[in-house]
């Protein structure tokens, strides 16, 4: 049986020129937020043996576009009023639920990158099974 993973990395780094650095990345090692870069890893994990094989890796980059939402972000939440009391709890009457849109974050687009690789992946191995071998595997993702 082999389970396919896609896990986050962050390495600490300090230099002022490392393409992809920033300062908001959350290491849980560290507990706490670090400067530095990181990488999304997809593998392929063999149960049976317990070993997991290195597919892919893709580093997150924050781009500058990505920082200036940041930016706006926390301004809004400063200059916002956290004591206002004329302002009532929950959703006004008479509003309808709202279609979330998709999140636009680097993890996010780094997640589907990989995503994409792995629908590649299965797609070649399945092709594989109808060519040469006699019964072929059911994919189950969860």
């Amino acid at each position: 049986m082999y389970l396919i993973a896609i896990d986050e990395t962050v390495i600490e780094k300090s230099g002022k020129h490392t393409h992809g650095k920033h300062r908001f990345f959350y290491s849980s090692v560290y507990q706490q937020v670090v400067s530095g870069i990181v990488f999304m890893a997809l593998s392929l994990i063999d149960v049976e043996k317990r070993k997991s094989y290195s597919i892919s890796q893709e580093q997150i980059i924050v781009s500058q576009a990505d920082k200036v939402k940041l930016r706006k972000k926390k301004e809004k939440k400063r200059s916002s009023t956290g004591g206002d009391k004329s302002k009532k709890r929950g959703r006004p009457k008479g509003r309808q639920n709202e279609v979330k849109t998709e999140p636009d974050t680097p993890a996010h687009r780094t997640f589907k990158i990989l995503l994409k690789k792995v629908f590649g992946i299965l797609i070649k191995i399945r092709a594989y099974e109808q060519k040469f071998c006699s019964k072929t595997l059911d994919f189950i993702l969860y």
